[in-house]
């Protein structure tokens, strides 16, 4: 047994390492530690169990400590209620005394979240097991949006219709979690653990670090915004071939998943990739000849367009109506069909505070010709003649 640390700070031990807060010799102390007795690998794996189960809390304003420890306590008693983490072995006999350590880790472990005053709502969240381990999985359905936070101290908002995974082991090897969707992280500096979010077939690197990704499956195209921070995006191009591309912060990076739907005057040569360079990338031409890289880069972008979703003011600018109207059937968990081809093409710019869908059609035909009717999540968009020919009359004068 290492001198400097002793087993009556097993306690404070197990979770720096498991938060990833601890330094290389306390690793080595807690991996040594577990192996020398049965008890101990148990007491471990319990530990870690709540630490899971702490950072899904859903966490309310007003957080009533002492009904939280009887219902971990009830918990932790039946040990048959963990097994869904499939981490406790059932034939195995708990201590009095080794409760009564697990509940002091879980007071500490919840005493730590109510002390920051974390307040957020984690919607359809729940352990399942994929090839042997087991994954942990938030869902933002449609119609909501997401906060999570994970066991590295990492915040990520999920956007609607949008899913994260990351398996139980995170944090301690490694930090990767996979994104279906759009979500926007804040990552917890850690230099010598990088933050990895797995998006389609991109692989993001992140490593203190605000970012945002949309990475939609039915969409063409998976596009990081980088606030501020590092991030190097590692991927296949044409031909299969792999690319690094590093990312400065204000920086939009469009990648197209098929180069087929990217005009051939913004495809990117290889040998322009990690120069650092800071022009943007639309007026460049790949030679036929070299291998490209279906990247469109944009610099010194209003990071806020593309990240406000997740605020109370989202701020939308020459968007499309076509395109808006996929953000909208997303956020109010809507279909929406247009009668006119003609209204598709009408931009729209504006600022939306929490408006209802009926609102937001409102303030959209202020700004241009349009009818609409709502009715059972169906909402038929038309154009209106009359707002029309107000509005040419109006240009016109």
């Amino acid at each position: 047994m290492n001198s400097v640390f002793q087993e009556s700070n097993i306690n404070e031990l197990i979770i720096k390492f498991l938060s990833g807060n601890s330094q290389p010799d306390e690793d080595a102390f807690i991996l040594e530690w577990k192996k020398k007795s049965e008890e101990n690998r148990h007491l471990f794996n319990m530990v870690k169990s709540i630490w899971i189960a702490s950072s899904q809390l859903k966490y309310e304003s007003k957080f009533n400590t002492r009904s939280a420890l009887k219902i971990l306590h009830r918990k932790t008693v039946n040990t048959s209620s963990f097994s869904r983490f499939s981490y406790i072995n059932n034939n195995h006999i708990l201590t009095n005394q080794v409760i009564n350590r697990i509940l002091k880790i879980a007071a500490a472990i919840i005493l730590i979240f109510v002390l920051s005053g974390i307040s957020s709502i984690y919607l359809y969240r729940k352990l399942v097991v994929q090839n042997q381990e087991s994954i942990c999985r938030y869902e933002a359905p449609k119609g909501s949006r997401a906060v999570a936070y994970l066991p590295d101290g990492t915040k990520v908002w999920l956007n609607a219709g949008s899913v994260l995974e990351y398996s139980t082991n995170f944090n301690l090897k490694k930090r990767e979690v996979k994104l279906t969707g759009e979500g926007f992280f804040k990552v917890k500096t850690n230099r010598s653990k990088p933050f990895i979010v797995i998006a389609d077939n991109l692989s993001i690197k992140a490593f203190g670090t605000s970012f945002n990704i949309k990475a939609y499956p039915e969409e063409k195209q998976i596009i990081t915004t980088l606030v501020e921070g590092e991030v190097k995006i590692e991927g296949k191009g044409t031909n299969n071939k792999l690319f690094t591309f590093e990312m400065k912060p204000k920086q939009r990076v469009v990648y197209f998943k098929d180069e087929n739907f990217m005009p051939a005057k913004r495809v990117l040569p290889n040998n322009t990739l990690n120069e650092g360079r800071q022009d943007i990338v639309h007026n460049i031409t790949a030679l036929q000849s070299k291998p490209s890289v279906p990247i469109e880069r944009d610099i010194n972008v209003r990071t806020e367009l593309y990240t406000s979703w997740k605020d109370s003011l989202w701020i939308i600018q020459s968007e499309k109506l076509e395109d808006l109207a996929i953000l909208l059937e997303r956020r109010y968990n809507v279909t929406i069909s247009f009668t006119n081809d003609e209204l598709k093409k009408y931009r729209f710019s504006g600022t939306i505070q929490n408006e209802t869908l009926e609102q937001v059609f409102e303030i959209i035909r202020l700004t241009m010709p349009v009818s609409y009717s709502i009715e059972k999540g169906q909402v038929s968009v038309m154009l209106d003649q009359g707002l029309k020919k107000r509005y040419k009359l109006a240009y016109h004068k």
